[in-house]
C-alpha cells in the first residue's frame, strides 16, 4: 500500500510544479500586464481662469513646473489671444511661445493659479527628513508694454505668504474664485486621518470642515483626490465607483464684523468720563467660513480608473477633461460629462514626464515636456540642465480636438522678427542721415586758432569727463525715482521700462547740468574734476583777447549739449576728429581746452 502511495506521488509530482506555476502566473501576469507600472504621471500645471465678468476676457495665463532630468524649472504660457483689458490691449503671444520663469530647488506638493499669480506649496524639511514648515509663495506676471512679453514679480524670488500647517499631508490646491484653497489630509488627537480644507483669507488660513459624504469619499477610495480650479469654484474630484467621477464644486464666503470697533479698542460706553479701570472689549469667537457645496457626478471609462493616479483633470472653457498618459509614449486627451466619456484628442511620441496647464481663455491645453534633442535641431529655450534636450509644446483645443500648435518651445521676446527687421531698417536708415547731414565738415568753420595758456583737451581726457557727467546724472535720476541702479542694469529694468525711466530723465538731468555750469563757469561736474573747461570761437576763427576767456552764451550753451546728449554718435566720433572738436562744438562755435603755464613749459624743456 505505501509503496503504491509512494509511485503516485512520484508521478504526481510534475503535475504539482506545473500547477504551482500556473497559479504564481496568474497572480503575477496581470501586475505585470497593468498599464500604470510602466506609465509617468502627468504633471499638474496650474491655469487662471478666464473672468469675462471683470473685464479680463481672453486673459488667462499658464504656469508648469517641467522637469529635465534632475532639474525644476518653473515656466509661464501668456495669452494667446487678443484682448481688452479696460483700455489696454494686450497683444497675443503666438502659439510654443513660453518664458522661464526661475529655475527650483525642490518640487513644489501643490500648484494653483488666480489671475496672473501663482501659488505654490513647498514642504521644507531637516537633515533628518522631518517636515518643520509648509511654504506657500507665489509669482506674477506683470505686462512689460513691449508687444506680448511679460515680466515677472518679484523678478528672482518668490513672494512668502502664510504658510499651511504641518500636522497633516497636502492632497491638493486650487482656487475658488479669488480665493486659494488647499485640501489637506490632517490626523486627529485619536489618530485618524480626515480630509479639511482651508482657504487663505488675506493674511490667514480660515480652516472648515469638509461635506461627511465627501470626507467619507476621499477617506475611504484607494484613488487619489484631484483638486480643480473652475469657473463655479474649487472642484475635488474623487471616484466613487470604477464607472463614476464624482466632483464637488464648493464655494466659500467669508464672515465679516458688522462693528468697525477693532477688537482691543476701550468700550467707555455712553457716559461721558472714562472709567477708572477700563477693559478691553473681548474678540468674538470666530466664525468658520461659509461653504457652499454642489456634486456632478461623471461618466469614467472603467479603464481609466486602473490609472487614475497617473491622469490629471483639468477644465478649459467649461468643459473638464481627463489627461492620461497611455503605453507607446502617448497622451490621451478625453471630455468627462454626466452622459458619458468623449475622445478629444491622442498626442504621439511623448517622453513622459509631461506636464498639462489649462488656457481657459484661449480654449487649449497645453503640454510640455523635455527629450532628447536630435542632431541638427534648434537649441531650446529654455536652457535644460544637458544641451542634449530641449522643451516640446503641443497645444491641443479642448473643443474639437485639432492640434493648434506642434514643435519646440520658442522663446518669447519684446519684438517679433518682423519688428526686428522693420528696426534695423529704420536705424540703417537714420544712419545714413546722420553721417550725410550731421557728421559732414563744415567747410566754412575754417582753423581755429587756440589762444596763449590754452590747448585742445585730449580725447581721453574728454572721454571721462563725459562718463563721469553720465554717472552723476543718472545717480540723481535713479535716487529721484527710488530706484536702484541693480534695477536700471537689470534685463527685468530693461524690460519693465524701469531702465529707461531712468534713462531718459538722466539725459533731460545731463543737459541741465551742462548748459548751466558751461554758460556760467565753462565746466560741467565732470569737466570741473578732469580740468578742461568749454570756450566760445569768435566768428574770425581767433579766441578772444588776451587774457579773457570768452564763454558761450546761454543759448550756444544749450545747443551743444542738447546736440551731444540726444546724439552720442556725433561726441563720439568727435574723439577721433583731426580739429578734436565733435558736431556739436562746430554747430555751437565752441572749443573744449586745457589751461598750461608757458613759463612752466619752458623751464621743463
Amino acid at each position: 500500500m505505501l509503496r503504491t502511495i509512494r509511485t503516485l506521488l512520484r508521478s504526481a509530482r510534475p503535475i504539482a510544479w506545473v500547477c504551482a506555476l500556473a497559479v504564481i502566473g496568474t497572480c503575477i501576469a496581470p501586475a505585470l500586464a497593468a498599464p500604470q507600472s510602466s506609465l509617468a504621471p502627468v504633471l499638474p500645471g496650474a491655469g487662471s481662469l478666464d473672468s469675462p465678468d471683470l473685464g479680463r476676457a481672453g486673459t488667462s495665463h499658464g504656469w508648469m513646473v517641467v522637469q529635465s532630468g534632475d532639474t525644476l524649472a518653473l515656466i509661464h504660457i501668456p495669452p494667446r489671444t487678443s484682448a481688452q483689458a479696460g483700455a489696454s490691449g494686450v497683444l497675443a503671444a503666438g502659439g510654443g511661445s513660453v518664458r522661464l520663469v526661475m529655475p527650483l530647488e525642490r518640487s513644489p506638493e501643490g500648484i494653483a493659479a488666480i489671475d496672473e499669480r501663482v501659488y505654490l506649496a513647498f514642504d521644507v524639511r531637516d537633515s533628518t527628513g522631518q517636515l518643520i514648515q509648509r511654504e506657500v509663495r507665489s509669482v506674477a506676471a506683470i505686462r512689460s508694454g513691449l508687444g506680448a512679453l511679460w515680466r515677472f514679480e518679484p523678478a528672482a524670488d518668490l513672494l512668502t505668504h502664510p504658510v499651511l500647517p504641518t500636522s497633516g499631508r497636502l492632497l491638493g490646491m486650487g482656487a475658488a474664485g479669488q480665493t486659494l484653497v488647499a485640501i489637506m489630509s490632517e490626523r486627529s488627537r485619536r489618530g485618524e486621518s480626515s480630509p479639511v480644507i482651508h482657504a487663505l483669507d488675506q493674511d490667514r488660513w480660515r480652516e472648515a470642515q469638509l461635506p461627511d459624504e465627501l470626507a467619507g469619499l476621499i477617506s475611504g477610495q484607494p484613488s487619489p483626490l484631484r483638486v480643480v480650479s473652475m469657473r463655479g469654484g474649487v472642484g475635488l474630484a474623487v471616484a466613487s465607483s470604477r464607472e463614476r467621477l464624482d466632483v464637488w464644486v464648493g464655494q466659500v464666503r467669508f464672515p465679516r464684523p458688522t462693528s468697525s470697533r477693532r477688537f482691543g479698542d476701550f468700550d467707555d460706553g455712553p457716559v461721558l468720563t472714562r472709567p477708572a479701570n477700563p477693559r478691553p472689549v473681548e474678540a468674538p469667537p470666530e466664525e468658520a467660513p461659509e461653504w457652499t457645496w454642489t456634486r456632478r457626478s461623471l461618466s469614467l471609462d472603467p479603464a481609466q480608473v486602473d490609472v487614475i493616479a497617473a491622469g490629471t483633470l483639468l477644465e478649459c472653457s467649461g468643459a473638464l477633461v481627463w489627461v492620461e498618459p497611455i503605453p507607446g509614449g502617448r497622451v490621451r486627451l478625453t471630455e468627462l460629462t454626466e452622459a458619458g466619456s468623449f475622445p478629444i484628442a491622442t498626442i504621439d511620441g511623448v517622453a513622459p514626464p509631461v506636464t498639462a496647464a489649462s488656457l481657459d481663455g484661449d480654449g487649449r491645453i497645453a503640454l510640455v515636456w523635455s527629450q532628447l534633442d536630435e542632431p541638427g535641431s534648434e537649441d531650446s529655450p529654455l536652457k535644460p540642465s544637458s544641451p542634449k534636450r530641449r522643451y516640446e509644446v503641443r497645444e491641443i483645443s479642448a473643443h474639437t480636438g485639432r492640434v493648434l500648435y506642434a514643435g519646440p518651445a520658442k522663446s518669447l521676446g519684446p519684438v517679433s522678427p518682423t519688428d526686428l527687421r522693420l528696426l534695423s531698417t529704420a536705424l540703417l536708415a537714420t544712419m545714413g542721415v546722420v553721417l550725410l547731414l550731421v557728421l559732414r565738415p563744415d567747410p566754412s568753420d575754417g582753423v581755429v586758432t587756440i589762444p596763449p595758456g590754452f590747448a585742445l583737451a585730449e580725447a581721453g581726457r574728454r572721454f571721462f569727463a563725459a562718463l563721469a557727467d553720465t554717472a552723476m546724472a543718472l545717480w540723481i535720476s535713479s535716487v529721484l525715482w527710488g530706484i536702484d541702479m541693480g534695477t536700471i542694469l537689470s534685463p527685468d529694468g530693461m524690460i519693465g521700462g524701469e531702465t529707461w525711466v531712468v534713462v531718459g530723465s538722466g539725459i533731460g538731468i545731463a543737459i541741465v547740468m551742462g548748459t548751466i555750469g558751461e554758460w556760467r563757469t565753462g565746466r560741467s561736474p565732470g569737466k570741473l574734476l578732469t580740468g578742461c573747461e568749454v570756450i566760445s570761437i569768435a566768428r574770425t576763427g581767433l579766441v578772444g583777447e588776451a587774457g579773457h576767456v570768452p564763454r558761450p552764451g546761454f543759448w550756444r550753451a544749450l545747443e551743444r549739449n542738447v546736440l551731444k546728449w540726444l546724439l552720442p554718435p556725433m561726441a563720439m566720433l568727435g574723439l577721433f576728429d583731426q580739429q578734436g572738436r565733435h558736431r556739436a562744438d562746430m554747430m555751437a562755435r565752441t572749443l573744449v581746452v586745457v589751461r598750461w603755464e608757458e613759463d612752466q613749459d619752458q623751464d621743463e624743456s
